[in-house]
């Protein structure tokens, strides 16, 4: 089968040849069209300003309120873990 020839069995791509002085088209591509699609440039966006002190405070009385339902929930496991203790033993303080 000649490189050109366009009768071609199922899926089977017919080969061409290079044709001109061997010159890879890779060369021919200048630098700028590889620079244009490393340019991320497109996909930045402007953020909206935002105040530090209000995100601030919301955090931190996020952090507090964390931290006390943190301590209730273990004074109430220790009580529970407390009363299974003292399930069966009489000698058990209150």
């Amino acid at each position: 089968m000649k490189a050109d020839h366009p009768n071609h069995r199922g899926n089977v791509v017919p080969f061409r040849t290079r044709s001109g002085g061997g010159r890879d088209p890779v060369d021919d591509a200048g630098s700028g069209n590889i620079l244009r699609m490393l340019d991320l440039s497109k996909f930045e966006h402007q953020r909206p300003a935002v105040e530090n002190r209000p995100s601030m405070r919301s955090n931190i009385a996020a952090m507090v309120l964390l931290g006390l339902l943190v301590f209730i929930a273990t004074e109430d496991f220790s009580r529970l873990e407390q009363s299974n203790l003292c399930f069966d033993k009489s000698e058990c303080r209150n």
